[in-house]
């Protein structure tokens, strides 16, 4: 069967744009994961059982604010990639409801 005769080279464009955005939400939502546990797990476990280290409290902070603005962006792009999916449905099966 050759793909050509279903999807229009548009709408590989808009699947290959809406992969993007996926990939863009789960990179986002991993380095917010990351930053949350860095700040709010292992930083305060070290600072408790290494008091040297206290200096890593000066950390937190900004950490917090990364993670914060990381899920943000992540929902943005979750918001983009259902609004581009209704899209690309609607193009591909146009009486989707009938």
């Amino acid at each position: 069967m050759d793909p050509s005769t279903v999807i229009t080279p548009e709408q590989w464009l808009l699947s290959h744009a809406l992969l993007a955005t996926l990939w863009l939400f789960a990179g986002l939502v991993v380095n917010g994961a990351f930053a949350m546990l860095l700040s709010h797990a292992i930083i305060p476990s070290l600072i408790a059982t290494r008091p040297a280290l206290s200096k890593l409290r000066a950390l937190r902070p900004p950490l917090y604010v990364i993670a914060s603005i990381a899920f943000a962006l992540a929902i943005v792009q979750f918001v983009r990639f259902v609004n581009g999916v209704i899209v690309f449905v609607n193009e591909l099966y146009p009486r989707f409801l009938i």
